[in-house]
C-alpha cells in the first residue's frame, strides 16, 4: 500500500513539474507564434525580405536600447513585472531574456509588413488627409491625458513620448507618405497585438498574467485585459523604428513617390 502512495505522489510531483516547465516557455511560445509566419514568408520571393535583414537590424537596434532601458527602468521601480512562473528564468538587465527579445520580434513582424504594404500599394493611392486628421486628434488627446495623469508614471511618460512623437512627424517631418503607411501597419498588426499582449496580460490561454501592471501607474482602462498605455507604448516604437527603416531606403522612396508608384520596387 506505501508502495501505490509513493508510486502515485512520485506521478503528481512529475506531472506538476512537467506543468511548469511548459509553463517556463509560455512567453517564448508567444514569441514564436508572432515571428513564424513573418519570417516563413520572408523567404518567398514575392515578399522576399531577407535581403532587409542587414538594414532591419540598423533600424531596431538604437530603438530597443532605449525601449529596454525604459523596461530596466520600470521594472525596478515596480511600475510593472513578470510572473516568474511563465518565463524561463534567465535574465539580463534584470529583465527576462524574453522581454528583451521581445523588442526585436515584435518590430520584425510589423516591419514586415510595412514593407510589404508598401510595395504592393501605390503612394498616390492612400487619402493622406484622414491620416493627418487621425494623428492630429491623437496628439492633442496625448496632451491632454500627459497632463492630466501626470502622477500615473506609465500613463505620462507613453503619452508625453507620443506627443513629441506625433509632433514631429506632424510638423517637423511633413512625411505624409510614411505616415499612411505606418497608418496602415499599425492598424493591420491590431490583431497579432491583441493576441500577443492578451496571453501577456492573462486575458487568455494562461492562468495568471505573465506580466502584471502597477495599478497605480496606468489609467485603468483595458481592452481585454491589456492596458490602454500599451496601444500607444507599442505605436512609439514601431514609428520610430519603422522610420529608420524607411529612410534607409530614401533615395529610393523619392523616386517612386514622385511617380506615383509604391515606394519599394
Amino acid at each position: 500500500m506505501a508502495n501505490v502512495l509513493v508510486c502515485c505522489m512520485c506521478q503528481k510531483n512529475s506531472s506538476n513539474n512537467n506543468k511548469l516547465m511548459s509553463n517556463h516557455i509560455y512567453y517564448f511560445l508567444v514569441l514564436f507564434w508572432v515571428i513564424v509566419f513573418p519570417l516563413i514568408f520572408s523567404f518567398h520571393k514575392k515578399f522576399y525580405f531577407v535581403d532587409k535583414w542587414n538594414l532591419f537590424i540598423k533600424s531596431v537596434f538604437p530603438v530597443a536600447v532605449i525601449f529596454i532601458a525604459w523596461d530596466v527602468f520600470f521594472t525596478y521601480k515596480k511600475i510593472w513585472w513578470f510572473n516568474q512562473e511563465y518565463i524561463t528564468g534567465v535574465k539580463l538587465f534584470n529583465l527576462p531574456v524574453e522581454e528583451i527579445l521581445f523588442f526585436f520580434v515584435i518590430p520584425y513582424a510589423c516591419v514586415f509588413t510595412f514593407y510589404n504594404i508598401a510595395k504592393f500599394i501605390p503612394a498616390n493611392k492612400i487619402k493622406t488627409s484622414y491620416t493627418r486628421i487621425f494623428f492630429t486628434l491623437l496628439l492633442i488627446l496625448s496632451i491632454i491625458l500627459a497632463v492630466y495623469y501626470h502622477s500615473q508614471w506609465y500613463t505620462f511618460t507613453t503619452f508625453l513620448l507620443l506627443s513629441f512623437t506625433l509632433f514631429y512627424f506632424l510638423f517637423i517631418k511633413h512625411d505624409n507618405i510614411f505616415l499612411n503607411y505606418f497608418l496602415l501597419e499599425y492598424l493591420l498588426t491590431i490583431p497579432g497585438f491583441l493576441f500577443s499582449n492578451g496571453i501577456l496580460t492573462g486575458s487568455f490561454m494562461v492562468d495568471k498574467p505573465i506580466v502584471y501592471y502597477n495599478p497605480k501607474h496606468h489609467i485603468g482602462l483595458r481592452v481585454m485585459n491589456i492596458p490602454i498605455e500599451d496601444f500607444f507604448y507599442g505605436m512609439i516604437m514601431l514609428i520610430w523604428i519603422t522610420y529608420l527603416f524607411y529612410i534607409g531606403y530614401n533615395r529610393k522612396f523619392k523616386s517612386n513617390i514622385q511617380s506615383g508608384q509604391s515606394i519599394y520596387i
